[in-house]
């Protein structure tokens, strides 16, 4: 896999994805290294098998813990209740990735903390660091107060392939049963800003006062 450089599938089947300027993968590509121990990045405390038949994005996490930026483990039948999900593939490493993650990071923010009451929105990192180091490092410095894919959890594998994840970065809206709303949340916050998240709000059947 290529980092923001090459068109990408939908998570549907339709269209293709975005094309971002060129950077090599280091040699390790995507085949995420795992290390002994990472204390920011708690390990799973438990695995369910690869993808449930139906149900919502707590279905989808079920049986996993998320962590919070700073390292906290969430439960995600909390986390993401009702709510438009971001499932966000990116990492470190990746120049396209660093690029956009400031702007995600303000669009996060306007939605959570300047909108009363807050959006119904969540982002889950899903990483392609090679470390648990590299991704915390990644996260303190660059992320919103988002929720991430502990990185020592093989999920994210599955998540990737369920996502037609080829490139990064890559931001697949889904709804709460985890169906794909749009493959291209990068280009929309990019194009759109805030209004595209009306959009969203539509398409996931999720209904609350919102002004953009």
């Amino acid at each position: 896999m290529r980092c923001g450089d090459r068109r990408e599938p939908s998570g549907r089947g339709g269209g293709g994805g975005e094309v971002g300027p060129s950077a090599e993968v280091p040699p390790r590509g995507l085949a995420d290294s795992s290390l002994d121990s990472q204390p920011s990045v708690p390990p799973v405390a438990s695995l369910r098998p690869a993808w449930p038949a139906g149900g919502n994005m707590v279905d989808v996490f079920s049986g996993r813990l998320l962590v919070s930026k700073n390292g906290q483990s969430v439960d995600p039948e909390e986390a993401l209740q009702n709510k438009v999900v971001g499932l966000y593939f990116s990492a470190g490493w990746c120049s396209p990735c660093r690029d956009f993650t400031p702007i995600l990071c303000d669009f996060y923010k306007e939605l959570l903390e300047g909108k009363h009451p807050p959006a119904p929105f969540e982002v889950v990192f899903i990483s392609s660091d090679h470390s648990a180091e590299d991704m915390a490092g990644y996260m303190n410095a660059m992320h919103g107060d988002w929720l991430a894919l502990p990185f020592h959890d093989p999920y994210k594998h599955d998540l990737k392939k369920k996502y037609n994840i080829t490139a990064i970065p890559k931001l697949v809206i889904v709804k709460q049963t985890g169906e794909v709303i749009t493959d291209k949340g990068r280009k929309q916050i990019r194009d759109k800003g805030l209004s595209c998240f009306r959009n969203w709000l539509e398409v996931a059947e999720i209904f609350q006062n919102f002004s953009s």
